[in-house]
């Protein structure tokens, strides 16, 4: 009688080990998933924000221009576009794209012959910016406008202090 004790307190141990590494492994599991279902929505809030931005303020811009105007058709600068080359995440990524626009967002709504491209690419060359503990030096490829200013830039990493 003894050794039945025994033996069903064995299984009653087995099957609640078994049951608590089950919980345990499925908890992980599932936080896990919605981590990464948390960073994709976190991905994407900052990219809508950037845009949100980006037309409001291009917006603003260019209802000022318009209600500046004068009867003579002019060539104003609509939009920014900016394209890094670099190897960073999404998020460092879009958030140098949007600190890059904030420093060309006086040239919205201004005429394009009035414009020098020589001031527009020295703005960021050789800038260095900071972001979290990280340092990128920046350097302007290529510049290009019509209605819309499109600036190609290097980005690299000159420190990591993590």
């Amino acid at each position: 009688m003894a050794q039945l004790i025994k033996q069903k307190h064995k299984y009653f141990i087995f099957f609640l080990t078994g049951l608590i590494l089950g919980l345990l492994i499925g908890v992980s599991g599932l936080t896990a998933i919605i981590s990464y279902r948390i960073d994709l929505y976190y991905q994407r809030i900052i990219t809508l924000e950037t845009e949100i931005d980006d037309k409001t303020t291009r917006l603003a811009k260019l209802e000022e221009r318009l209600d500046e105007a004068e009867e003579e058709p002019k060539y104003i600068l609509k939009d920014i576009h900016i394209h890094l080359n670099s190897e960073e995440d999404d998020i460092d990524t879009m958030t140098l794209t949007k600190h890059i626009k904030e420093k060309y967002t006086n040239f919205i709504g201004r005429d394009i012959l009035s414009i020098d491209l020589e001031i527009i690419s020295e703005i960021i060359d050789q800038r260095i910016f900071r972001l979290d503990n990280k340092s990128y030096q920046l350097e302007t490829d290529k510049v290009f406008m019509s209605d819309i200013l499109t600036i190609w830039v290097n980005v690299s990493l000159l420190n990591d202090n993590e």
